[in-house]
């Protein structure tokens, strides 16, 4: 990742990145070696992810674990008999934008002039930028009912507290997307993100699941949120973030996201449908059998949630009366992994932190598995190394070979 971060420093705009490799490949029948150029091979990602700060990243480095990279190498050899021996060189492919690498605070006229938001780009008591990152904090100020020069003392007072909740000293670098529903729960209050274009369109970025009684509506620019202090002035048009059609009411908007039929498209390529190669085939290419009876994964956790019934107070229709919900207030946890075997009950009426200490234990149960799964498996991994040594020394005594016939 330090090559990524090099790139980073360089840029003076927002880019998108992808990346692709350049393999040298050997013929298991013949032997032979050929080198696959990386300008001749398919990218790595199948979308190339935007970065706009350093915080970004983190979220290409994800990506990039999660992305099984031997799967895309092999998926692009010419056919099963060439086997990758030596991934030799990448290609870092950068596409520049002409937005401000980390400008979350740098905003475009058409919404800093905006009527209806208040930027919160500038304190207005000393006109000095804002570089603390607590955009999301002055809005839920905003919000109570604050005047736009009182915001300081009660956005600093929810940002501790917002602090003691998720029980963080790492630097503060904003609330993250997947961080609003835990806003919400904390503020109770619901959050309606949006982000406005140039042509005063705009498009929704994160939809509350409306529990509360008061809702926050908030624009999202790159990674700085704004105040929206007037819903209905501030957009002429809503457009659908998954099919981008537009809409001239915020309503029709939403009516249209229940039934929106572009949410996923499933393409089926017809003829026959052929099985991928698993792990255990995989491996077999390279010469490395797995036993049948080493290839099942014999641990597991099991739970079982108990709930109560609570009266509600929703909206009746004619044909539909709400009268109570399920609430979770108990979850039982057991396993057949060592130490952990006997059932564990958790109550809490809490159901944030019921869930969070349901996760909690089953992350200890993991830990021990995967101590057990290095045990069972460890002669694997060894063989998978050892085959990597053989290849590298392989690649040195042709270089050595190549090396005399040059001289």
């Amino acid at each position: 990742m330090h090559f990524v971060s090099d790139i980073y420093e360089e840029q003076q705009y927002a880019f998108r990145l992808n990346l692709v490799f350049g393999v040298i490949l050997q013929n298991r029948e013949t032997g032979e070696y050929r080198y696959f150029a990386p300008y001749s091979n398919f990218e790595v990602l199948e979308d190339p992810v935007f970065i706009s700060r350093r915080l970004d990243l983190r979220k290409l480095q994800r990506i990039l674990h999660r992305n099984d990279i031997m799967t895309t190498i092999l998926a692009n050899r010419p056919d099963t008999k060439w086997i990758p021996v030596l991934l030799c060189n990448i290609i870092f492919r950068v596409t520049t934008t002409n937005y401000t690498v980390g400008g979350g605070q740098t905003l475009p006229d058409y919404i800093r002039d905006k009527r209806s938001i208040y930027s919160l780009v500038v304190d207005v008591n000393t006109r000095k930028l804002y570089e603390d990152n607590l955009c999301a904090f002055r809005c839920s100020a905003l919000h109570k009912g604050y005047a736009i020069n009182a915001i300081e003392k009660p956005a600093q007072e929810m940002f501790k507290q917002w602090c003691n909740f998720k029980k963080s000293n790492k630097k503060f670098h904003g609330v993250a997307y997947e961080e609003f529903p835990d806003f919400e729960s904390f503020f109770k209050v619901n959050m309606e993100v949006y982000s406005l274009q140039e042509d005063d369109s705009c498009r929704s970025i994160y939809k509350s699941r409306c529990r509360f009684d008061s809702t926050m509506y908030v624009n999202l620019y790159e990674n700085h949120l704004s105040y929206i202090k007037s819903f209905p002035q501030f957009a002429n048009k809503f457009q659908c973030s998954i099919c981008e059609r537009h809409f001239d009411q915020f309503h029709n908007l939403r009516q249209h996201q229940k039934v929106c039929t572009n949410k996923t498209k499933y393409i089926h390529p017809g003829k026959f449908y052929k099985m991928p190669a698993t792990l255990f085939e995989k491996l077999e290419e390279f010469g490395i059998t797995v036993p049948l009876e080493e290839r099942n994964f014999p641990w597991f956790i099991c739970y079982d949630f108990e709930s109560i019934l609570e009266n509600v107070e929703l909206q009746q229709t004619t044909n539909l009366q709400w009268t109570r919900k399920h609430v979770p207030i108990s979850v039982s946890i057991c396993s057949n992994v060592p130490e952990h075997t006997e059932p564990m009950c958790i109550i809490d009426s809490n159901q944030n932190q019921l869930v969070k200490s349901m996760v909690e234990k089953m992350v200890d149960i993991a830990v021990n598995v995967k101590k057990l799964a290095i045990d069972k498996w460890s002669w694997v991994d060894k063989a998978i190394t050892d085959k990597i040594h053989k290849y590298k020394c392989v690649e040195q005594e042709s270089d050595s070979d190549e090396d005399e016939e040059i001289e």
